[in-house]
């Protein structure tokens, strides 16, 4: 092992160390690879230099445009500079759109956002997500793979025609004019599609939302979807209101509902299931000047960062216009990606349920509000914060204990824990509670 001291120069010698280690990385698409930072709500930030500066940039596949921040630029805001040297792999200059960053600071790593690459130059890309690694990192290559290379390794395509599209704000403009419309082409953003109940709708995939630091998952959505719930008849129930401002600083209130009973599915554009969460909570967002899912008159929601660590690795391979999702038990997902579950129970039949960002805090949390019920509780059920899992529990009322299971799906926990009561205490068994750790 070779050991480097590091001084005022940290990312030149970051970027050595790597570059020791690259050898090590895995990569499936051969390319250059660069550490990334996921401290920022799983947000995959990189520090590079691009132009005379050095910061903070967001692999932003939410984005159609690449952008540096205008006053570390020293640019008027709306201004388009072009920028030659980058320490980016496969990333040599271009024209990059000067904004104000600024205001991202709180969301950002230590230092703020510098900038973001967006899909103007990640869609000519393979580029490779990989958190299953302890220190997370990305692999970006501009050599077509064959899909037999994604395939062999255990991965999922799903489909992503035009994908790499020219021309997105042309496509964005005419959009409302248009009788039928392809929203990968559109908006130049990579989709997977996600099914609650009967409703099946595109989500984009988003790796630049994220806000706060709770391993929960929400799902950004538009008033279309909404629609569609209600038409379908999907049972959900507002649960309050969410306060965040668009790109301009202005203050955006949005409707959060929480679905009753069913778990959201992502699937293939064919249908085939990937992975599911469980019975989501949704933010309705609204019309913004800033372009957001609320101005489209379609149904589409957003997948936001967080899918990055629940998954491991996820491949945007811009030359072959796919996404590639690894099948499940492929890719180990990072540490701690969702929450820790845990149930306590006494012989009395009291019992509590906790839902914490660690296993460690909600088996305390468990036994202290069982306890709090009557005395010699006892943890009988967890859940790691390493993968997704559900947990239901069915009871005869007033009859017989509490009885719980767990397992990698809503549908199944919930049939294992009623069969399981039944088998204990008869016929007249229900469900008093079931959810997921996502």
């Amino acid at each position: 092992m070779t050991l480097m001291r590091c001084g005022a120069v940290v990312l030149s010698c970051w970027l050595a160390l790597y570059g020791q280690a690259h050898a090590e990385l895995r990569m499936l698409c051969p390319g250059g690879a660069i550490g990334l930072d996921t401290s920022a709500a799983s947000k995959p930030f990189v520090r590079m230099r691009l132009g005379p500066h050095e910061g903070n940039f967001l692999i932003d596949t939410g984005a159609t445009s690449s952008q540096v921040d205008a006053g570390l630029y020293g640019a008027a805001p709306g201004a388009t500079i072009t920028l030659i040297g980058s320490s980016l792999p496969t990333l040599e200059g271009g024209s990059f759109n000067a904004a104000d960053r600024s205001r991202e600071t709180p969301f950002a790593p230590p230092g703020g956002v510098a900038g973001s690459i967006g899909t103007d130059i990640l869609s000519s890309r393979t580029v490779e997500f990989h958190y299953e690694n302890p220190s997370p990192y990305l692999v970006l290559s501009t050599q077509r793979c064959s899909p037999r290379v994604f395939e062999d390794a255990g991965f999922v395509s799903v489909a992503q025609p035009g994908f790499g599209a020219p021309t997105p704000w042309l496509s964005w403009l005419l959009s409302p004019f248009a009788a039928r419309t392809d929203i990968v082409r559109r908006a130049n953003v990579p989709v997977i599609y996600a099914r609650i109940g009967s409703v099946s709708v595109p989500f984009w995939m988003d790796t630049g939302w994220g806000l706060g630091a709770t391993r929960h998952m929400s799902f950004p959505v538009n008033a279309a979807i909404l629609n569609r719930l209600r038409g379908a008849g999907i049972a959900m129930q507002r649960t309050g209101t969410l306060i965040n401002s668009d790109c301009q600083n202005n203050r955006d209130e949005d409707a959060v509902w929480k679905i009753a009973d069913e778990p959201i599915v992502f699937t293939t554009e064919d249908g085939s299931v990937l992975f599911e969460y469980g019975p989501p909570e949704l933010q309705i967002r609204g019309r913004s000047s800033c372009g957001t899912i609320g101005n489209w008159s379609e149904p589409i929601g957003t997948l936001g960062a967080q899918f990055l660590p629940r998954l491991g690795t996820v491949v945007f391979d811009g030359p072959n216009r796919r996404v590639w999702i690894p099948k499940a038990g492929t890719v180990v997902p990072a540490r701690d990606a969702f929450r820790g579950m845990a149930f306590a129970r006494n012989e009395h039949g009291g019992w509590s349920l906790s839902i914490r960002e660690t296993l460690d805090s909600a088996r305390e949390e468990s036994l202290k509000s069982c306890n709090g019920r009557g005395a010699d509780c006892r943890i009988e059920v967890t859940i790691s914060s390493s993968r997704f899992a559900c947990l239901a529990v069915a009871k005869k009322a007033n009859l017989g204990m509490p009885v719980p299971a767990a397992s990698g799906s809503l549908a199944a926990a919930r049939s294992a824990a009623l069969t399981a009561c039944k088998s204990a205490n008869g016929v007249g068994c229900a469900l008093v509670y079931s959810g997921c750790n996502d």
